[in-house]
């Protein structure tokens, strides 16, 4: 994991715009400060927060599920 950590804060910018869904609830990852360095190296993401959601949300219940497929039909509606 270290080493992974350093060849992502060597990475370059990307103009790649990556569509990213967390939950707030998520206490597994360090997911404010993982979405803050993904946001440098890829400035056009988008970030779809799910409040409440953990770490693993589709294997949650059906309301978690819901909110992340909600998004994910978003996502694909907007690449249209």
């Amino acid at each position: 994991m270290i080493e992974y950590q350093r060849r992502f804060a060597r990475a370059k910018i990307c103009d790649e715009a990556l569509h990213i869904i967390q939950g707030t609830g998520d206490e597994t990852v360090d997911w404010r400060y993982n979405l803050s360095h993904i946001q440098e190296k890829f400035p056009k993401s988008k970030i779809y927060m799910i409040p409440d959601a953990r770490h693993q949300s589709v294997n949650e219940s059906p309301e978690f599920r819901d909110r992340i497929f909600s998004s994910l039909d978003q996502i694909i509606e907007d690449a249209g």
